[in-house]
């Protein structure tokens, strides 16, 4: 039942979430921050 879930880290506020790869999130659910997604170039 793996839904290759990701942990996330918030850039701006630094908080870890977990989300599903395919869910691809673009925002961070605590401070709503937009996301650089850490295998995206920098």
């Amino acid at each position: 039942m793996d839904e290759n879930i990701t942990a996330f880290k918030c850039k701006d506020c630094g908080l870890i979430f977990w989300a599903k790869k395919s869910d691809d999130p673009r925002f961070c659910p605590f401070c709503e921050s937009t996301l650089l997604i850490e295998n995206e170039e920098q």
